[in-house]
């Protein structure tokens, strides 16, 4: 059976829903976590200190879900943040990102 790029894109959505649950509840405050607004894809790698984010909205903050046709749908995502990254408001991070001591985020890191 063919799967749609639908029907795939939903699954890795199920897939990373524990590792999206942990990410939260290990980095943000409970009242914050609760609200999940960092989703994090099965295919990630993500090495910080520490997060702080400024919203309480529902996946504000997506890493490593490859939204765009021209990304390869089996390349990795990695994020090493060797300080704190501070996320105010959304942001989608899709491909290897390099961070700084502290970085702040304002829309799409591609």
């Amino acid at each position: 059976m063919y799967l749609t790029s639908k029907y795939l894109f939903m699954l890795k959505i199920l897939l990373a829903v524990p590792k999206t649950i942990w990410f939260n509840f290990r980095y943000l405050p409970f009242i914050q976590a609760i609200h999940l607004p960092i989703w994090i894809a099965p295919n990630c790698k993500i090495k910080v200190k520490k997060i702080k984010c400024t919203t309480y909205k529902f996946a504000a903050i997506r890493i490593g879900f490859h939204e765009v046709p021209i990304m390869d749908p089996k390349s990795k995502t990695v994020v090493n943040g060797y300080g704190s990254i501070i996320f105010k408001g959304t942001a989608h991070i899709i491909n290897q990102y390099p961070l700084d001591e502290t970085s702040n985020f304002h829309g799409i890191a591609l």
